[in-house]
């Protein structure tokens, strides 16, 4: 382990911790996630390095990131900086919203309690009427 100028072999160091934004973690493909690693770093070094699924994946120059959503984003993320300990897991699933009827929308909404884009397209004289709504499933 690494420790601080002036400590002890030995020290324990502080814990890091991944923070999701947004902070819920079922996210919809296509959604912005950043994940931020929060714990002490060298002064003028914020080298964060991130596990994906327990396996290094990369090393980031900042604490936060931020990338569009994807299947293989799923899974678990941890962090560790210079000075602090590997983070406890954060899990984060991707999903891909697509209902069919009624009971699977109050289905899907009662499972996943997630921001729901749903693409209507209403039969209608020409031209073809079709309408985007976004809500946000709150319970």
């Amino acid at each position: 382990t690494r420790q601080r100028d002036g400590e002890k072999e030995g020290t324990v160091l502080p814990k890091a911790e991944v923070k999701l934004q947004p902070a819920w973690i079922n996210v919809l493909q296509e959604d912005s996630v950043t994940l931020t690693c929060q714990g002490d770093h060298d002064p003028g070094n914020t080298t964060t390095q991130w596990f994906h699924n327990g396996n290094f994946t990369w090393t980031e120059n900042q604490p936060s990131f931020s990338f569009k959503a994807r299947r293989a984003s799923s899974g678990y993320y941890r962090c560790q900086t210079a000075y602090s300990s590997l983070s406890d897991p954060v899990h984060l699933d991707v999903i891909s919203a697509t209902v069919s009827s009624s009971a699977q929308w109050r289905d899907y909404c009662l499972l996943y309690q997630v921001l729901v884009r749903i693409s209507i397209s209403l039969p209608h004289p020409q031209p073809r009427l079709s309408v985007q709504l976004e809500v946000k499933v709150v319970f």
